[in-house]
């Protein structure tokens, strides 16, 4: 089921799955580049 409440594990999934360093990011080389 889908709630808007978020779980217990959500906060680790969103450690692992958000890039920590701008190097990490794919694509859009421009807007790295600045």
């Amino acid at each position: 089921m889908i709630s808007g409440k978020s779980r217990d594990d959500d906060e680790q999934i969103d450690v692992t799955l958000r890039p920590r360093r701008l190097d990490e990011f794919i694509g859009q080389e421009k807007l790295k580049d600045n």
